[in-house]
C-alpha cells in the first residue's frame, strides 16, 4: 500500500505536463500488482478490447487478465478473444463519479460480447455472474476537500446504479480506490418477495 501511495504522488506531480504517460503508469502499476499475486499461467496485458464471436469488439480497457491456456499466437493482438478472457479492469488514477457511471455502461456491453441471450439465461448464474470479471481501480479519488465524505458518496453513486440496473449480471464487480477502500458487489438467489433487498453493496475496510 506504501509503494502505491508512494508511486501515485510521483504520477500526480506530472499528471499535468503529460496526462497520457501518467494514465499509462498508473495502469501498469495495476498490472504489475496482478503479474506479482495471480499464478503465472494467467497472462496480464494492457490497454486492449475483448472480441465476441460475432465479431464485434467491446470498448477498450486498460488491464485485462487472460485464461490460462490462451493462444500464444494472439496474446499480442490486442483484440482478445471474449471465451479466454477471465477479467478487465478500468484504471483510474484519480477517481471522479463520471468514471464510476461510465464503467458502469461498459460492464454491459462487455458482457453482450459473450454471445448469451442474458434474457434467456437457462439458470440462475447465467443471470446472476458475468463469463468477464469487471472492475474499475483507481489510486485516489476527488473527494479529498475538509468534510467530504467519499465513501458516502461513492456508495451513493453505486447503490442508485444498481438500483436502474435490471440484471445483477450486468453490475460492475468491483471497485477498489487504493487509499480508501474496496467494493464489491453481492450477487445471491432469493425465492420469495423483496428480491431487490438483497442487491446492496459490501464497504471492505481500508486496505
Amino acid at each position: 500500500l506504501a509503494e502505491m501511495a508512494s508511486e501515485y504522488a510521483r504520477i500526480r506531480e506530472r499528471s499535468v505536463e503529460d496526462p497520457g504517460t501518467a494514465g499509462d503508469e498508473g495502469e501498469e502499476i495495476w498490472a504489475g500488482l496482478f503479474r506479482d499475486w495471480l499464478p503465472v499461467n494467467y497472462q496480464v496485458k494492457t490497454k486492449g478490447r475483448v472480441l465476441g464471436p460475432d465479431g464485434i469488439a467491446g470498448p477498450q480497457v486498460d488491464v485485462l487478465i487472460l485464461r490460462p491456456g490462451y493462444p500464444n499466437r494472439l496474446l499480442d493482438k490486442k483484440l482478445y478473444l471474449a471465451g479466454g478472457v477471465a477479467a478487465v479492469f478500468e484504471c483510474k488514477n484519480t477517481l471522479k463519479a463520471s468514471h464510476i457511471e461510465k464503467t458502469w455502461k461498459n460492464v454491459a456491453v462487455v458482457n453482450s460480447l459473450s454471445g448469451l441471450d442474458k434474457y434467456a439465461a437457462t439458470s440462475s448464474r447465467q443471470a446472476l455472474v458475468p463469463d468477464i470479471y469487471y472492475g474499475l481501480l483507481a489510486h485516489g479519488h476527488t473527494w479529498d476537500k475538509p468534510g467530504s465524505d467519499p465513501v458516502g458518496v461513492i456508495v451513493g453513486k453505486l447503490q442508485a446504479l444498481l438500483d436502474k440496473t435490471p440484471l445483477m449480471r450486468d453490475a460492475l464487480n468491483m471497485l477498489c480506490v487504493a487509499n480508501l477502500a474496496s467494493w464489491s458487489v453481492l450477487r445471491m438467489t432469493y425465492d420469495g418477495p423483496a428480491l431487490l433487498g438483497s442487491q446492496n453493496w459490501e464497504a471492505r475496510k481500508k486496505l
